[in-house]
């Protein structure tokens, strides 16, 4: 999935941010972001682990790298065997080195996020939603009411993040409920139908809780915003 919208599906994001604050002193806050992490640490952490298991697995399985290399290279003569047998370490250096190379290949094409476990994808989504939450303000509202729906897509993974004042009054179960709500539009590739059904049911229960007052000032932006 691609992080763009048309601007005419910003707007039905928009719109349906200020119908479902219509009727609540409440404020709801959205941010897609492309992704949440690069986990460049993770890859150096993989390239380590294999950097050193291979290495591991000659020794256990007495494979001597140089000779296999020489007979894969034309079959050398005996005296020209043990003068590879005598440099093995540098085959092993040269696959060591050749593992960082590729690691990093692949790091740049992005292709082992794919292998990152769900809590590191998660510790990282959850650390770039509260850091969202955080600069823009969304703590700061009257009531202690906002709420902040983040949507990483890298990662396919949806957070919530509500204000105190909200929160106590909903509790964790309707949080995940609204993020299943959201997750169902966009397995089904429609990140916008997915975001406005989100944003009517946290709306509904802002609405519920905290209704509209007298003289309401909107204290957040209504546009979706894309990092």
């Amino acid at each position: 999935m691609t992080v763009g919208l048309s601007h005419e599906k910003k707007h039905e994001i928009s719109q349906a941010i200020k119908a479902a604050e219509a009727n609540t002193s409440g404020e709801i806050y959205c941010v897609v972001a492309r992704k949440s992490d690069d986990y460049s640490v993770f890859a150096v952490v993989f390239a380590v682990f294999w950097a050193i298991i291979i290495p591991l697995l000659l020794a256990v399985f007495d494979i001597d790298l140089g000779r296999m290399v020489s007979s894969l290279l034309g079959g050398w003569q005996s005296a020209q065997i043990d003068n590879v047998n005598s440099t093995n370490i540098y085959w092993i250096l040269g696959l060591q080195l050749a593992i960082f190379i590729i690691t990093a290949l692949v790091a740049k094409a992005n292709f082992y996020t794919a292998i990152v476990p769900k809590f590191f994808k998660h510790q990282s989504v959850h650390k770039r939603a509260m850091e969202q939450f955080l600069a823009h303000g969304i703590q700061q509202t009257a009531d202690r009411t906002g709420v902040l729906i983040y949507i990483s897509l890298k990662e396919h993974i949806v957070e919530i993040i509500a204000d105190s004042g909200i929160h106590d009054k909903v509790g964790s179960d309707f949080w995940d409920k609204s993020v299943n709500i959201i997750l169902e539009k966009i397995k089904q590739d429609d990140l916008a139908g997915g975001l406005k059904d989100g944003i009517t049911e946290v709306g509904n229960a802002l609405s519920k809780h905290f209704p509209q007052k007298e003289n309401d000032e909107n204290e957040l932006s209504d546009s979706v915003i894309f990092i």
